[in-house]
């Protein structure tokens, strides 16, 4: 590495760097051109011909012509037509590609929302059919009960009407009995078999 330090006749500080060797000409060169400036490399005064040495290179590149790079051979341009080619292929192929994708993705999606929605009105379908079930049973329940309370009416009725026809044929019975008991003591000889006619035909007129 080499410090460069550049001042003006008065010495003032103009630039203070430290560079590489390869970079080391170039920046000297810059400055050297500028006239009544001191260049001290590594604390050493540059000396005047080597100045003007440099001075007289940078003079000479100016100089000289532009170069003018050379035209592509006809290999060249046909390997970069291939590569220009071969780019445009891949773009469009990618581009192939990414509608595919996206075509692939809008098949996708309506194939969910077409599944989604049989699988919802399967649903609804169902929920229907469960309610029309649920009232069918609840139809039949309340038939089953209608059934159950009618049976229970009529047995409490036929129980009413034994009962009443019970209170009703005692008295009769009893006077019957008492009738055939005055028979009995009025008569002789009466057999078992005829106080049974007798009280059959009783209950048969009653």
């Amino acid at each position: 590495m080499h410090r460069v330090v550049v001042v003006t006749p008065d010495n003032e500080l103009i630039s203070d760097v430290t560079l590489p060797p390869e970079q080391l000409v170039e920046h000297v060169t810059a400055f050297a051109v500028i006239h009544n400036t001191g260049i001290y490399i590594d604390g050493q005064l540059l000396p005047p011909e080597q100045r003007e040495a440099l001075v007289q290179g940078l003079l000479a590149r100016a100089r000289q012509p532009p170069q003018i790079a050379a035209l592509p051979t006809p290999a060249e341009v046909l390997s970069w037509t291939e590569v220009l080619q071969r780019s445009l292929n891949d773009t469009a192929q990618g581009y192939a590609d990414v509608r595919k994708a996206q075509a692939q993705c809008v098949h996708d999606m309506q194939a969910f929302m077409r599944e989604y929605a049989e699988m919802h009105l399967r649903a609804q379908r169902e929920m229907a059919d469960e309610a029309v079930r649920q009232r069918q049973l609840t139809a039949q329940s309340l038939g089953d009960i209608d059934l159950l309370d009618r049976a229970a009416t009529t047995v409490r009725l036929n129980q009413a009407m034994a009962s009443a026809a019970e209170s009703f044929a005692r008295p009769r019975v009893a006077a019957a009995a008492a009738s055939t008991s005055t028979a009995v003591a009025r008569r002789d000889g009466l057999t078992l078999s005829d106080w049974l006619h007798g009280f059959m035909d009783l209950a048969g007129e009653s």
